[in-house]
């Protein structure tokens, strides 16, 4: 009599796909593989709309039916804006997802950033960035696909080449290209 040992085949495993993506505020994300995605800024484009809205709605009488409407058409501007940002966030995650089976965040600190004394500009931008709906809906599509998302301390993610794990201390948050000092890897 023979016996047959049961070898249970494991099925061959695709290499994962993984990317690493760094916030900001004049390119919205930076992937590790080196493409970007500038940042449209749907705010500071409505900037102008919204003024006008707001300095119509100052001048109507409190509580009248022409306040009321104007506070309507302020909402909706504000509502627009909001639309064009997750609008935007949703397709770059459906875009990643498709792409890659794991995506690596940088934790950061948004109030944190604003609270350190950057010009109002700046201040603007981050709000405008809106960094915590993008991790929201980048998570909740990758999430939807079965793929997984994970949050690293943001700490020197900026400054750390991707490729040896070298940092650069000089970089400050004016320069715009990345030299690694180690292993010569240069990054716009």
């Amino acid at each position: 009599m023979v016996e047959e040992s049961e070898v249970e085949e494991q099925p061959s495993k695709e290499p994962v796909k993984a990317v690493g993506v760094d916030l900001g505020i004049t390119r919205l994300a930076t992937l590790s593989d080196g493409r970007y995605l500038e940042n449209p800024r749907p705010l500071e484009r409505s900037l102008e709309r919204i003024r006008l809205l707001q300095r119509r709605l100052s001048r109507k009488k409190f509580l009248s039916n022409n306040w009321l409407k104007a506070r309507r058409k302020l909402a909706k501007q504000y509502e627009h804006v909001k639309n064009l940002r997750r609008d935007l966030f949703f397709k770059l995650g459906v875009l990643l997802s498709q792409k890659y089976d794991v995506l690596v965040l940088e934790d950061l600190n948004v109030q944190g950033l604003i609270q350190k004394g950057v010009t109002r500009t700046r201040r603007m931008r981050l709000y405008d960035s809106s960094f915590s709906e993008l991790r929201r809906c980048l998570e909740w599509v990758f999430l939807k696909r079965g793929k997984t998302v994970l949050a690293v301390s943001a700490y020197n993610t900026s400054r750390e080449c991707f490729l040896c794990g070298g940092i650069n201390q000089s970089l400050t948050l004016e320069d715009r290209i990345f030299h690694c000092p180690h292993c010569g890897f240069t990054f716009d």
